[in-house]
């Protein structure tokens, strides 16, 4: 088939599956299939059915099911994933990843103490995770409302990951909650100037946050 040609690839793959040599090389090709219809097509509803395909040849691939995740988070079926990454726990219970994931997803659930605790567990096996030091204040923060706990959070963070300039503007929300005018708009500042490079989020975000402080 002609580079580029996903349809051409498609059907040479699917043809493919009827001539498997054994389950694994099958799974394979399922697995290909599946990248295909994802990447090439954006078809999320057949990535699935393919990627399923190959697990049913291959239970416990931790590739497949970690590529059948993300097509899960797309579509917004976060409790699928979570029961992935849950029975992904059974055979590497200390993989700091894993339950960085399951914060994060149980977060888009609403069940934001089982988040808190993934992240925490997360943490206690990669204390220099910047991500989840960010996401577990912004828990904090805007969940819970404990500006004070989620401070600490922002800090830690951005010790880890200097140049992470969503953890600069969240510091700053705590911050400002806090009542602390120039340490807000110092990390509202600093924010921004990250930002510039990375574009983590809109620098209007940021804007609008220090116009409200230069107008009090």
């Amino acid at each position: 088939f002609k580079l580029g040609d996903v349809d051409g690839a498609i059907e040479r793959y699917r043809q493919a599956i009827h001539h498997g040599q054994d389950a694994a090389w099958t799974a394979t090709v399922c697995r290909t299939l599946a990248n295909l219809y994802y990447e090439g097509k954006h078809d999320l509803s057949r990535a699935v059915e393919a990627y399923k395909a190959a697990l049913e040849l291959e239970p416990d691939n931790p590739e497949t099911l970690c590529q059948l995740v993300d097509v899960y988070c797309e579509q917004g079926e976060y409790q699928a994933a979570t029961d992935i990454y849950m029975d992904l726990l059974r055979y590497d219970p200390e993989n700091a990843d894993i339950y960085s994931y399951l914060g994060y997803l149980f977060w888009q659930l609403d069940r934001h103490e089982e988040a808190v605790m993934a992240y925490q567990k997360a943490l206690a096996l990669d204390p220099a995770n910047a991500i989840v030091h960010n996401n577990l204040g912004v828990i904090y923060l805007d969940v819970y409302h404990e500006a004070d706990k989620a401070l600490p959070m922002f800090e830690r963070a951005v010790a880890a990951q200097p140049d992470y300039a969503m953890a600069q503007f969240n510091r700053g929300r705590a911050l400002d909650r806090m009542e602390d005018r120039p340490g807000a708009l110092a990390a509202y500042n600093r924010a921004l100037a990250l930002n510039r490079e990375s574009q983590e989020l809109p620098d209007t975000e940021i804007e609008r946050k220090l116009l409200g402080l230069y107008e009090v």
